[in-house]
């Protein structure tokens, strides 16, 4: 999966897109490991990422199956200031 740059509005508006009126949302700030490594960016190249380990607390499902939850995570959002980016990502990113 590639990894998005949205401003504010292009973020909300992907949100609405993706999220149906039955959806729930989990979220978890519990960032347990990050690393930097290097690999391939699905046929964009070699590419650095940071490699986050996020712990969710499986208490809130009714089930605790590992194989079924694998599924589940789409998504690790990063909220960050515009000066903390580079000028190519902020030229690519994703608007209204």
């Amino acid at each position: 999966m590639p990894t998005y740059v949205f401003d504010r509005d292009g973020f909300l508006k992907f949100l609405e897109k993706n999220l149906r009126e039955d959806i729930m949302i989990v979220v978890s700030s519990d960032i347990t490991d990050v690393d930097v490594t290097s690999g391939d960016s699905h046929g964009l190249g070699k590419r650095d990422f940071y490699m986050v380990t996020t712990g969710v607390v499986a208490d809130v499902f009714k089930e605790k199956d590992v194989d079924e939850f694998d599924e589940k995570p789409k998504y690790l959002v990063v909220f960050v200031s515009r000066d903390e980016l580079t000028d190519e990502a902020i030229e690519r990113a994703r608007s209204k």
